[in-house]
C-alpha cells in the first residue's frame, strides 16, 4: 500500500482512479456496523455524525502506513476500546 500510494500520488490520473475505487467503502462498512449495533440497542445510529464513521479506519490506515503491514491485535483493541466505543456513545 505504501508503495502504491507513493507511485500513485505523483500522477493525477492514477490518483483519481485510486480515489474512485477506494473512497466510500470504509464508510459503508462502518455504516453497516453502526446499523447492526443500533438494532441491538448498543448505540443510537442517528446520533452519530458521519465524520465519526471515518475515525477507526483512519487510525488503522495510519498504523499500517507508518508502522508496518502487520497491525498488532493490541492496537486494534485500543482503537476500538478507547476511540471508537467512546465516539459511538452519545
Amino acid at each position: 500500500m505504501r508503495g502504491l500510494l507513493g507511485d500513485v500520488l505523483a500522477d493525477r490520473d492514477r490518483t483519481a482512479e485510486l480515489r474512485r475505487f477506494s473512497q466510500g467503502r470504509g464508510r459503508q462498512a462502518m455504516e453497516e456496523i453502526v446499523r447492526r449495533a443500533d438494532e441491538r440497542g448498543e448505540v443510537d445510529a442517528a446520533a452519530i455524525p458521519a465524520r465519526r464513521l471515518e475515525v477507526g479506519q483512519a487510525m488503522i490506515r495510519q498504523q499500517f502506513l507508518f508502522n508496518g503491514r502487520s497491525i498488532p491485535d493490541e492496537a486494534i483493541v485500543e482503537i476500538v476500546d478507547y476511540v471508537l466505543s467512546p465516539c459511538s456513545r452519545t
